[in-house]
């Protein structure tokens, strides 16, 4: 007898029935009021970047059109000044009294043995002692020159006033002022003490000030003098590990053009006054100084 196996497979079919679509969403009035308020905001926001990008580009043109005579102006203007350079004649300073402060050395010790070739009577100032008698001496060697030392601390007004006097009685009214005293520490603001940047302050633009202050009166009362600050470019453009020196640098100038505007607005631009602004020396107070920076060649 013979059995036979029989296998049945049951397949099961899985019914999916569809589901219906949402129904269509109805917009309300709150969503139409979001809507169009984006959209004018869009629209709003594109037209004001289209108006910044049409003034930039006017002002662009604009720019483009003046620089030639811009340009122009301020070479014609230089232009004159040489035209006018020219026809001037050297002034006659022989048997007049200048100051320079900061003559023991460097920059003021050349100015003032220029003055004396040019006839002028020396007041040499500077804080250093040793330095302004190695002036007067350099300057005895040019004939019939005449130069006398004064220490005096410039910061100090008491020491000004002392010296104000000394000089009129030994040598005359001062009719040329030099101030030149300065400090150049080149040192980042952060790592200065206070104390040394009141020093830097009140030795470069407050002892301009004071001799200025000190000696202009009689200028003015004999109508005739000639005050000259000596500057520098870091005046004009800052130097870096230097801020308080260009500061006081940028306060000179400050300084200056409002004394000048003064004199003109007073009709007393008969005193004159004059701002070199020099570049960078090595002179002997800031040789170390410039050497630390890497700045000596």
């Amino acid at each position: 007898m013979v059995e036979t196996a029989t296998t049945t497979t049951i397949t099961h079919v899985t019914s999916t029935t569809p589901v219906p679509p949402p129904p269509p969403t109805t917009p309300t009035a709150h969503n139409i009021s979001i809507a169009t308020s984006s959209t004018a905001t869009l629209a709003s926001s594109r037209q004001n970047d289209e108006v910044t990008r049409g003034i930039f580009n006017l002002k662009i043109i604009v720019f483009l059109l003046l620089l030639p005579l811009i340009l122009f102006a301020v070479f014609l203007k230089h232009l004159l000044d040489y035209l006018f350079a020219l026809n001037l004649k050297e002034k006659d300073v022989t048997g007049k009294v200048a100051l320079v402060t900061g003559g023991g050395s460097g920059l003021g010790r050349e100015i003032a043995i220029e003055l004396a070739r040019k006839g002028c009577k020396l007041a040499v100032v500077d804080v250093n002692s040793k330095g302004c008698y190695e002036t007067v001496d350099i300057i005895s060697k040019i004939p019939r020159s005449i130069a006398k030392a004064y220490k005096t601390d410039v910061s100090s007004p008491r020491e000004l006033q002392l010296m104000a006097v000394k000089i009129e009685k030994e040598l005359g009214p001062v009719d040329i002022l030099i101030n030149n005293a300065s400090l150049m520490p080149m040192t980042s603001t952060p790592q200065l003490k206070n104390d040394e940047i009141e020093r830097i302050i009140s030795v470069n633009l407050g002892s301009y000030i004071m001799t200025t202050k000190e000696f202009l009166p009689k200028m003015i009362a004999r109508k005739s003098g000639h005050v000259l600050a000596v500057a520098a470019l870091s005046g004009l453009v800052p130097l870096p590990g230097a801020g308080i020196y260009s500061a006081t640098k940028y306060g000179i100038m400050g300084f200056m053009e409002a004394l000048r505007s003064e004199l003109r607005l007073s009709d007393c631009d008969y005193v004159r006054t004059t701002v070199a602004n020099t570049y960078m020396m090595r002179t002997s107070g800031d040789l170390h100084l410039l050497s630390d920076a890497g700045l000596v060649f």
